[in-house]
């Protein structure tokens, strides 16, 4: 189950690179099985497209402003041309239309960039979608992304994301293969705050069309806030250690899925000493995989 994680390349990191310039655009990036990010940018103007990925490669030996990585995104965005509408990742796909799927993220990232249902738009700088495998087996949610992330559209992508990024690992998964990562809200609360009822009710069918969506064989809930929301009002008032150790049914979007809770990186970097008992909820959860996985 485990496995040593290899060292992050100069091309994982150009990758990562592109995959924030992308996400700021709001284009949903596909993960191919061998490992590679593919967009509905690619194969489209290659020169342009690679000319714009040595610009990105420059932000791992420099420092660059958001106004110039929000330019570079510009320019990948005028390379998409008509080709926005048109997947060309190869896939191992579930059974869907993946020219109709394609389109329904990119309705679903248009509302909820434009969406005005509750008052964090108008404070919010960008809104966060997901990230990761667009066909992911594993779905881990949280529940508001940090005001780093805000800026980049990226959950996960702050320091303690990278915690995160590790525990998924040692289960040989990644945001490029088998694991999507989202968030209950979709904007970032002033100071940190946890999101409101009414703030998550207004996300809330956001979610559920992402979990339509990516189809989901196990969901992760990351943090308290996060594990109340998706468990209901019923379990709202037990304390995350109740609710971990055990693999709990949801109905999200129409779907029952299985559920694991475990700690959210934030509070696993103020006390590394329970880092040990998220392992055990990883390895639950992968436990849980591998059943489903055998009926399957």
């Amino acid at each position: 189950m485990s496995q040593s994680s290899a060292p992050e390349t100069q091309q994982d990191k150009l990758l990562q690179h592109k995959r924030i310039a992308l996400a700021r655009m709001g284009i949903p990036l596909f993960s191919t099985r061998d490992g590679h990010l593919a967009s509905t940018l690619e194969h489209q103007h290659q020169d342009q497209l690679l000319t714009e990925s040595d610009k990105i490669s420059n932000l791992l030996a420099e420092n660059v402003s958001i106004e110039e990585e929000a330019e570079i995104a510009q320019n990948l965005n005028s390379a998409a041309s008509a080709e926005a509408a048109v997947a060309t990742a190869t896939v191992e796909s579930k059974p869907t239309n993946p020219t109709t799927k394609l389109m329904e993220w990119q309705t679903l990232i248009g509302n909820i960039q434009s969406c005005t249902a509750c008052p964090l738009h108008q404070t919010r700088q960008a809104t966060v979608v997901g990230d990761g495998d667009l066909q992911a087996d594993w779905m881990a949610i949280g529940e508001a992304p940090s005001a780093e992330e805000a800026k980049i559209g990226i959950p996960f992508a702050d320091s303690n994301g990278a915690l995160l990024n590790a525990m998924f690992q040692a289960l040989g998964l990644s945001r490029g293969q088998k694991l999507y990562l989202t968030t209950i809200l979709k904007s970032h609360t002033p100071n940190n705050r946890d999101p409101s009822p009414e703030e998550m009710d207004a996300c809330q069918p956001f979610l559920e069309q992402q979990v339509r969506l990516v189809q989901p064989k196990v969901i992760i809930a990351i943090g308290r806030v996060a594990a109340h929301r998706l468990l209901g009002e019923e379990l709202s008032g037990a304390s995350l250690s109740d609710l971990r150790g055990k693999v709990h049914q949801v109905k999200i979007a129409g779907i029952t899925l299985p559920l694991i809770v475990t700690y959210h990186p934030t509070y696993l970097m103020r006390s590394p000493s329970q880092k040990a008992k998220a392992w055990d909820d990883m390895r639950l959860a992968w436990q849980c995989y591998q059943k489903i996985l055998q009926t399957a």
